[in-house]
């Protein structure tokens, strides 16, 4: 008898043992799914982010289709959303909206996360006067008048900005405007041919130097001379 309890003994020693086994390959095959996890994670959220991108660069194509509509249709000239430069820049779309050229802003695309506006703007180079935006002229771009110019002014259209994403909501990085800030975010730019890229502003050969103090003088924003002037992209 006291053999046949010594066998069951062995037998629970060896299903326990069996179990212990188990739940240690268990904690091994979780050990290396997180590490194959934390592995994958960046690639996926680089991936995600590059289609994030990529899909922003069509959206600003198809918002410049848009405006290329309403500058056809106004003795091509550029709209005006607002009173002041930056309002202005940012609220391009209104006129659009006004015209009949889209039912609604959010047609354009590309909109923030609360879904309320948009994040491309028009460059202030659209409605503000040349020589305001000449070296010399030492005028702060916030106080000059508006005046909306034509696109037939434009001298260098595969060199000149016209439409921009604004701000990097949306990426994995913390939200950063694209100009004009050490760590500048890689963002999609519309071209006055019809041509869009991403980059950064710092891609862009400025001659001279940006006066930030008067706003004047970044690329695509308020590039020097206006639509006469380049935003040379080092492609």
């Amino acid at each position: 008898m006291s053999v046949g309890r010594g066998s069951r003994a062995v037998d629970r020693s060896s299903r326990a043992q069996r179990r212990a086994f188990s739940l240690i390959e268990l904690v091994v095959v979780i050990g290396i799914v997180m590490i194959l996890i934390g592995l994958l994670m960046p690639g996926l959220a680089s991936a995600r982010e590059q289609a994030g991108r990529t899909r922003n660069l069509a959206a600003i194509r198809s918002a410049l289709v848009l405006l290329n509509q309403y500058t056809d249709a106004y003795e091509d000239r550029y709209p005006i959303g607002w009173t002041d430069p930056v309002n202005a820049s940012l609220l391009w779309y209104i006129p659009l909206r006004d015209a009949g050229t889209i039912d609604a802003w959010p047609d354009i695309g590309l909109l923030n996360r609360e879904g309320d506006r948009s994040l491309i703007a028009l460059t202030q180079t659209a409605f503000i006067d040349a020589d305001v935006l000449d070296p010399e002229a030492g005028i702060d771009l916030n106080s000059a008048s508006m005046r909306s110019q034509r696109t037939t002014d434009i001298r260098f259209p595969s060199d000149k900005g016209i439409l921009w994403q604004y701000l990097s909501e949306g990426s994995r990085l913390p939200d950063v405007l694209w100009c004009c800030l050490p760590d500048a975010p890689r963002l999609p730019v519309a071209f006055a041919d019809g041509s869009a890229v991403i980059c950064d502003y710092k891609q862009f050969d400025v001659d001279p130097t940006p006066n930030l103090t008067l706003h004047v003088g970044t690329p695509v924003i308020s590039t020097w001379f206006g639509l006469a002037g380049r935003d040379i992209l080092r492609r």
